[in-house]
């Protein structure tokens, strides 16, 4: 049975420290989720660049990452950026939506003053990201890059 007594908290409960495993763990987060980040930009620049992407994310990142949904019968609520993350995977691919995923983490945990937590927040966005997209190009078999009208409504029913 799990106790909510503060006095029987660990000690890294009661005085904020980090144990060594926590710092291993966001090291080892972080680290990953900054070359997958580094990656993605190489090959986003390599590409290129669209203008509707820039004016997605710049939609995103100025604007809808600050509004936050509800998750009906939960406390729990959800930025409306992370929509469009997932919208970006379907129109723009992998890389650019590593590298949204990655600026929006930022921005907000700048919004939040926490700057302890932006280089973790942009690698586990860029991880999560990362690993649902090529989940999704997997399964789906899309053609790298845009994707028809079809494909999308497919791949947003999954």
């Amino acid at each position: 049975m799990h106790s909510t007594d503060p006095r029987k908290a660990p000690p890294s409960a009661k005085t904020g420290q980090d144990s060594i495993g926590l710092k291993v763990f966001r090291g080892i987060i972080s680290g990953l989720g900054v070359c997958l980040f580094t990656y993605s930009a190489f090959n986003l620049f390599r590409t290129g660049i669209s203008s509707d992407w820039l004016l997605l994310a710049l939609v995103t990142v100025l604007v809808v990452s600050r509004i936050e949904t509800a998750i009906l019968k939960t406390s729990r609520a959800m930025t409306l950026s992370d929509t469009f993350l997932f919208t970006s995977v379907l129109l723009y691919g992998t890389y650019a939506s590593v590298i949204l995923a990655g600026i929006d983490a930022s921005v907000s945990a700048i919004q939040q003053k926490n700057p302890k937590a932006l280089l973790f927040n942009l690698a586990q966005k860029s991880i999560s990201i990362f690993a649902s997209s090529s989940l999704i190009y997997t399964l789906i078999d899309f053609p790298t890059g845009r994707i028809d009208a079809g494909r999308l409504a497919l791949a947003a029913a999954i």
